[in-house]
């Protein structure tokens, strides 16, 4: 979860520790590179927890990016 002072900023969820189930940005946070720093987050953190190969995720075109 990602908090700028009183705001919930977005939020990230992986499910089975590979797959990236959620990432959420509040529009009014987007462009700010929250997404990136979420994912690499939740990334960092499945990966300590087992070695992990590759990640799915399902998403739309505009998460091509990321």
């Amino acid at each position: 979860m990602a908090e700028l002072g009183p705001a919930l900023a977005g939020v990230v969820a992986v499910r089975d520790g590979t797959h990236l189930f959620h990432l959420f940005v509040a529009s009014e946070f987007q462009r700010q590179r929250i997404a990136r720093r979420l994912w690499a987050h939740a990334m960092q953190a499945a990966q300590s927890a087992v070695r992990v190969e590759a990640f799915s995720v399902n998403s739309s075109l505009f998460a091509v990016p990321v």
